[in-house]
């Protein structure tokens, strides 16, 4: 094998690395790394195989350009008694971190039926505002905006939201946050159809649940 040869090879072992160290950190976004993206397009068959040893699958959406690992389910796998651990703990969502999503969610589908343009952008006092009727009547203003900025900034950290360009208000650049944010289309497939479909019972709970928490936000 020639010198030639083995740079090559080292080339794309350092390549199929560095995908797969990006897929396993969280959702890979073809406008975010257009690189990765066509490495994995690239090594798309290598990709399942090797995940496949660890018990995740390869949810690839070219058209949308996003990509993420999940976990197989047991209903999927040939021999309960071959299952693997999780290689990631499942943790239930906080009540805000939840409310934030599916109150996205809502928004989403209202600007997927009503809307022409590309992408649903969203500011942060909009959020608030969608937000405001599901919270304890009398929350403290400041602590509202406290942990919804926690839970935004958590939304970001997921892959659901992408943070746009910086305000020039003097109050959004103390408080050192975006305009804007992009509400990711990938939030369609997490928020599940099951999910979707008990929207509205959802969001009364949420509600009921404030009410009981009265205060406390």
């Amino acid at each position: 094998m020639s010198s030639a040869d083995l740079t090559d090879n080292n080339a794309k072992d350092l390549a199929f690395s560095s995908l797969m160290i990006n897929l396993l950190k969280g959702i890979l976004y073809r406008d975010e790394h257009e690189n990765r993206w066509q490495d994995l397009l690239n090594f798309q068959v290598q990709v399942r195989e090797y995940i496949a040893i660890l018990g995740l699958e390869l949810k690839l959406y070219e058209d949308a350009g996003f990509a993420w690992l999940a976990t197989i389910d047991a209903q999927q796998q040939e021999d309960d008694a071959k299952m693997l651990p999780r290689l990631t703990t499942r943790r239930p969502l906080s009540y805000p971190l939840s409310l934030l999503l599916v109150v996205l969610r809502k928004r989403l589908l209202e600007f997927d039926s009503l809307s022409s343009e590309e992408f649903l952008v969203i500011e942060f006092t909009e959020i608030a505002e969608l937000i405001q009727p599901y919270l304890p009547t009398g929350s403290n203003e400041a602590k509202l905006r406290d942990t919804l900025q926690t839970q935004i900034k958590k939304a970001v950290e997921m892959g659901f939201l992408k943070p746009l360009k910086a305000k020039s208000t003097l109050s959004a650049l103390a408080d050192n946050l975006p305009e804007a944010y992009q509400v990711r289309q990938i939030l369609s497939f997490f928020v599940d159809a099951e999910w979707i479909d008990s929207f509205e019972k959802r969001l009364d709970d949420y509600q009921q649940y404030s009410m009981q928490t009265k205060g406390s936000v």
